[in-house]
């Protein structure tokens, strides 16, 4: 059974209050012990409550915070076939839980259940610097009304959609004006089921033949040819410091993206390189 954490906070101040104590009179650890425990507990306590209560929360928090995730997870009938990323997890894959980094201005493409004031009214699309935030993750799927395989490799320049995990809304795009740059609004649009239309579809940019974990990419809108990006400007109240994300028509660093976090779905015996190749 594993101890408490307050309990494992209180041993580790008892063995730093030895050695200070030990410092400061230039004693052995056994007079140390002798004179501490002469001094009663209350001593010896004294003005430890707030470090424990501090130490505490923290652990909670971080914990608490983890568990509210993996509740989401198997919420999305996703967490028991899913692993970690690493280094055995090469490719982006149908079905992976990922977070986007965005390579020029180091924001996570986020969303959340605030609308637009002006375009088109739909759920905000926005750029966040804080890397635990939960509402940074998003889907892979395949596009509308189309079926990938779980675990399936992503091909560089194949459709798909990313439907942001927390809200079942897809990354969308049209022709409405960005509220800060008037670039093109990039929003979250979907029904309950996470259904759209042909303005959640973007085609994955890279070069290799498959999306690499890790590797920059491009996000290229398909009805509008507009480029996923970052614009730098930051928004005010409600969504105070959140950065714009917009659709640009040319590619740059700040239209490029990296998966840094997430899970990644297992590929099932999929062999990148092993096709099957007839001819009439």
């Amino acid at each position: 059974m594993k101890t408490p954490k307050f309990l494992e906070g209180a041993k580790w101040t008892d063995i730093k209050f030895l050695v200070l104590w030990q410092m400061i009179h230039n004693i052995g650890v056994n007079h140390a012990v002798n004179q501490l425990s002469s001094e009663g507990a209350y001593f010896l306590y004294r003005g430890v409550l707030p470090p424990l209560c501090q130490k505490t929360i923290a652990l909670s928090l971080m914990f608490g915070v983890y568990e509210d995730c993996r509740r989401t997870l198997v919420a999305a009938g996703v967490a028991n076939i899913m692993a970690k990323t690493g280094r055995g997890n090469q490719y982006v894959t149908c079905g992976s839980v990922i977070k986007l980094l965005n390579v020029g201005y180091k924001v996570r493409l986020h969303s959340h259940d605030v609308k637009y004031g002006t375009g088109s009214g739909q759920q905000s699309v926005t750029g966040i610097s804080i890397q635990e935030d939960v509402n940074s993750y998003w889907v892979v799927k395949a596009e509308t009304k189309k079926l990938c395989n779980r675990g399936e490799p992503i091909k560089c320049k194949q459709v798909i959609r990313l439907q942001h995990l927390g809200t079942s809304k897809n990354l969308h795009s049209h022709y409405f004006s960005s509220p800060l740059t008037g670039n093109q609004e990039i929003s979250a649009y979907g029904d309950d089921r996470g259904e759209g239309d042909t303005g959640d579809h973007w085609m994955v940019v890279c070069s290799s033949e498959f999306w690499e974990r890790g590797q920059p990419v491009m996000l290229k809108h398909m009805d509008t040819d507009a480029f996923l990006s970052a614009t730098g400007r930051s928004y005010g109240h409600p969504i105070n410091g959140q950065v714009e994300i917009a659709g640009i028509s040319s590619s740059s660093n700040n239209a490029q993206w990296q998966v840094k976090e997430g899970i990644i779905i297992n590929p099932s015996d999929f062999n990148p390189h092993h096709h099957v190749h007839s001819e009439l």
